[in-house]
Parts: structure tokens; sequence; C-alpha cells
């Protein structure tokens, strides 16, 4: 569920920064020769706190969920 979840929320962070960066691009593009010059663009490029609190919570899941399946084989095994 974690996976799920942090799928979905960088995708919308991912489309946030994208819809961003288009304006920002547009904007940019529309300015005078000299004031292009000038000015630089800039991207934002950050790492989404949520999102990586949900991958953290699914690969713990994962290496739990691993530990606990070879515990379980090796009881039933003995």
């Amino acid at each position: 569920m974690a996976v799920i979840f942090g799928m979905r929320k960088a995708q919308l962070e991912s489309h946030k920064t994208a819809t961003e960066t288009a304006n920002n691009l547009e904007r940019f593009s529309q300015l005078d020769e000299t004031v292009a010059a000038i000015v630089r663009a800039t991207f934002p490029v950050a790492t989404d706190k949520s999102v990586a609190w949900l991958n953290h919570i699914a690969i713990w899941g994962f290496v739990i969920g691993a530990i606990f399946l070879c515990l379980f084989v090796g009881i039933n095994l003995l």
C-alpha cells in the first residue's frame, strides 16, 4: 500500500513541478533578449518528504515480510 501511495504522490508532485517549469519557460521565452541574458532560468529539484517517508515504509515492510516468510518456512519445515 505504501508503494502505491508513494508512487501516486510522486506522480502528482512531478506533474505539478512539470507544469510550473513549463510556465516558467514560457515566461522566460517571452522576455526581451537583454533581460533574458541577465535572468537565469532555474528549475526546482528536490525530494518530497512524504514520498521518501512512504518509500521507507515500503522498503522496511518488504524486509520485515521477507524475514517473517523465512521464519514461517523454517518453522514449518521442522
